[in-house]
């Protein structure tokens, strides 16, 4: 994938699909991490350090600690599961390996939150987003963050044609499509699992997201 830094997350059975259809989730940045540490786990190797975003997954499956790491509130998120539920490495396992995952900002360094991405850095990442959607051609796309949302560009730097509204009881989310080649490809965007309302979207919001993901259309290489 061209211009692409911390490379995705596919799981094996991405092809299979969460739901029947392709998902990719996208977050926002690799967080805080302190220079030691990353070059502890690197050493410099950039062929590892691009692999980041697998392995901290890979580690997801058997994290076992009290206070939940954003993967684990992103399998529960989108499978509408209890916030205070204890996932099993199987669990967690099933759901990475049915779905591709993300984080947009490609600039090769480790976004801390009290200095968050800069525009720069939202720019410099336009050219990563649309090999990595070229290359795994999804039929949903669910968007992690409100601000994420707003610096994702459309097709070639268009607008995002609106979608259907979602509605599930009395909340509803409006959708975009991301057009490719003559394509749509749905998608959503969805508050970030850190925020404060994680427990709040993980019970109400969730139907949106099982909604939006089964209305999404199927995307089959041979008809692009």
């Amino acid at each position: 994938m061209e211009n692409v830094i911390f490379e995705p997350w596919v799981g094996k059975n991405y092809q299979k699909g969460l739901y029947d259809k392709k998902v990719l989730v996208i977050g926002e940045a690799h967080y805080c991490e302190s220079p030691e540490e990353f070059e502890r786990r690197y050493h410099g190797d950039l062929d590892l350090c691009r692999k980041k975003t697998s392995f901290e997954i890979q580690e997801n499956f058997t994290d076992e600690s009290k206070s939940p790491s954003e993967y684990t509130k992103i399998v529960k998120m989108v499978l509408g599961l209890d916030s205070n539920k204890v996932l099993t490495p199987e669990e967690k396992e099933q759901f990475w390996n049915s779905i591709a995952f993300y984080n947009y900002v490609q600039n090769g360094s480790i976004v801390c939150s009290d200095n968050p991405p800069t525009k720069d850095m939202w720019d410099l990442s336009k050219k990563a987003f649309y090999s990595v959607v070229e290359d795994l051609n999804p039929d949903f796309i669910l968007v992690l963050g409100e601000e994420l949302w707003e610096n994702i560009p459309g097709e070639k730097g268009t607008k995002w044609p609106e979608g259907p509204v979602i509605k599930a009881g009395d909340i509803s989310q409006q959708t975009w499509y991301y057009e490719r080649n003559g394509k749509e490809i749905m998608a959503m965007p969805i508050y970030k699992p850190s925020g404060p309302a994680f427990s709040h979207i993980t019970i109400n919001f969730n139907p949106l997201i099982r909604k939006a993901i089964e209305m999404a259309k199927n995307v089959h290489p041979a008809e692009m």
